[in-house]
């Protein structure tokens, strides 16, 4: 089990920045849409 564990440490930590970068890309996506979203419906409907 713990040879295992390590194995798992070990591409985590190199998966990690992709990881961070997938992360970050899916925030700004889901940002976008939301202002886009709130952009359509005027304010007063909110």
């Amino acid at each position: 089990m713990h040879a295992g564990g390590g194995g798992l440490v070990d591409t985590t930590g190199a998966f990690s920045p992709v990881a961070a970068a997938a992360a970050v890309g899916l925030v700004a996506v889901s940002g976008a849409v939301y202002i886009r979203l709130i952009r359509r419906r005027p304010h007063g409907a909110a």
